[in-house]
């Protein structure tokens, strides 16, 4: 990529930033939170040059600039209480797509080394010049094929939180397959122009505009007193304390943030295709939905975990927060097919009860997955009382961000579940009439897997798990953190002990 801006200098203003949008733009020039990355591993019959050029992909990247129009928005005083979002006249698409070199066969790297090792690269990289460049890149890999005349690439897509959630990942990805799929003439204009002129199109609202998030007197309260008081307190005065922490909750160590000490560590598990189908199987014949069960077993493997790595642990509280998606809330507004930022939060107290029994009680397991995805549901089915609501009552964004730093954090953990993507969905907007050529170049292109992956949160829960999977495909569990917070003898030992942990029980909910 170049160093040097977008061509020409913003001019035109788009809109200010919504509450939830002005959040994650301070965070992000704070260096609180990095770049969230969804990645696909793309696939192809189609003749791709050895050396491929970036200039390769920016037709399909022009498709997408003029689907999203977020993508076209620079952001105007970023270090400011005030900032703007604004449209470059041009963009210079080489400032936004970058190759690099393969690294299996003679590197010695798998697919899934190659993927961990890349997305904490695109995790830890901060946009500069986000007034005259849009923050967000494509980073893509040459992977090593394994079929005859098949091309693999591993397509990653990194933007900062205030360009979208990660639902708006998925949509991004969805519409770049479209791309490559729509054209054919790719292998033969390897140099496409790299200029891009930005389209007059609108932005879609912030989600402030264009809902409802009224907030109640009650909820207010709790979320303002409700940490001072005991929590028989809180329950006889019916009050509900934003998240449900107490001393006695593992939140690995306090806030911390030392500048040019930001890392991000990733784990990854791939739950294989045969698999999902049981456990989706499974999670349907017990009425469980797929989230509640993944926070079953995350809590069992923490419990199972954690007294091995910090024995002042052993019996914590653990609290989970889960994102909500609230597009479907919102007439006129965003689908899933659009970038755009619909996310608000639930949490959830989970008591010490299992200790840290060897047992695996598989009933309770479905019972606790009914629950907590009960909860999910019911928090996912209004627009009042969201905790994105209350952000209309904070006025200084980046002076809030300053007092948090040596506090306790609000979750112990987090699940960021996208679901199932869905390549063929793309194919919707063609009819039955179009020729079998057409189709058969639609068809060149397709992805085999997914990845969706949430850079270190200084300010966020300790560990975080990031959840997608391609329909009929595998399932990947991204797990992050930011370096040296958990609070545990040995990180990375722990992490996979809890990840190893989750593939256990699954594999033993399929036996059951």
């Amino acid at each position: 990529m170049t160093a040097v801006g977008d061509i020409h200098t913003t001019e035109n203003v788009l809109r200010l930033p919504g509450k939830f949008e002005q959040r994650c733009i301070a965070r992000h020039d704070l260096g609180y939170y990095g770049c969230l990355t969804i990645a696909g591993i793309y696939k192809t019959l189609e003749h791709v040059p050895l050396r491929v050029d970036v200039g390769y992909f920016f037709p399909a990247i022009h498709y997408c600039l003029k689907s999203h129009p977020i993508l076209c928005a620079a952001i105007k005083d970023a270090d400011t209480e005030r900032p703007s979002f604004v449209r470059p006249k041009q963009l210079d698409l080489k400032n936004h797509v970058r190759i690099l070199a393969p690294m299996g066969d003679g590197g010695n790297m798998d697919d899934d080394e190659i993927v961990k090792h890349t997305i904490i690269d695109c995790h830890d990289r901060f946009f500069q010049h986000s007034d005259m460049i849009p923050p967000w890149d494509v980073t893509i890999v040459r992977l090593t094929s394994r079929a005859r005349l098949e091309t693999r690439f591993l397509v990653l897509f990194s933007f900062s939180h205030s360009h979208g959630d990660g639902t708006s990942g998925l949509a991004f990805h969805r519409t770049f397959l479209n791309g490559l799929r729509q054209i054919p003439q790719l292998a033969s204009n390897p140099n496409s122009d790299s200029t891009f002129d930005s389209p007059a199109i609108s932005l879609l609202p912030s989600i402030e505009k264009a809902a409802n998030l009224s907030i109640s007197w009650t909820y207010l309260l709790g979320v303002l007193i409700g940490p001072k008081l005991p929590r028989f307190l809180n329950n006889w005065l019916g009050l509900s304390p934003l998240s449900p922490t107490t001393t006695n909750t593992w939140l690995g160590k306090s806030i911390s943030y030392i500048p040019g000490g930001y890392r991000t560590s990733v784990e990854v598990l791939i739950i294989p295709s045969s698999q999902v189908a049981g456990i989706l199987e499974r999670c349907r014949a017990n009425g469980a939905r797929l989230t509640g069960l993944l926070h079953q077993l995350v809590v069992y493997s923490l419990r199972q975990t954690l007294p091995k790595y910090s024995s002042s642990h052993a019996h914590a509280e653990l609290v989970a927060t889960t994102p909500l998606n609230l597009r479907h809330l919102i007439a006129n507004w965003a689908s899933n097919a659009d970038m755009a930022n619909a996310a608000s939060a639930v949490y959830e107290l989970f008591s010490p009860t299992w200790e840290t029994s060897e047992s695996f009680d598989v009933e309770k397991i479905w019972a606790n997955a009914r629950e907590s995805g009960s909860k999910i549901a019911t928090a996912a089915s209004t627009l009042k009382n969201q905790p994105v609501g209350l952000l209309h009552y904070v006025s200084a964004f980046r002076k809030w961000f300053y007092g948090q730093l040596g506090k306790p954090r609000d979750a112990s953990y987090e699940i960021s579940n996208l679901g199932s993507f869905d390549p063929a969905n793309t194919y919707a907007k063609y009819s039955e009439s179009e020729s079998t050529a057409t189709l058969k170049t639609m068809n060149s292109w397709d992805i085999d897997t997914m990845f969706f992956s949430q850079p270190a949160n200084v300010t966020g829960a300790a560990l975080c798990y990031s959840v997608v999977s391609r329909k009929l495909g595998d399932l990947v569990i991204c797990e992050s953190w930011q370096s040296g917070v958990l609070g545990v003898s040995d990180e990375t030992a722990f992490a996979k002990s809890v990840l190893r942990c989750i593939e256990l029980a699954l594999q033993q909910l399929l036996r059951a």
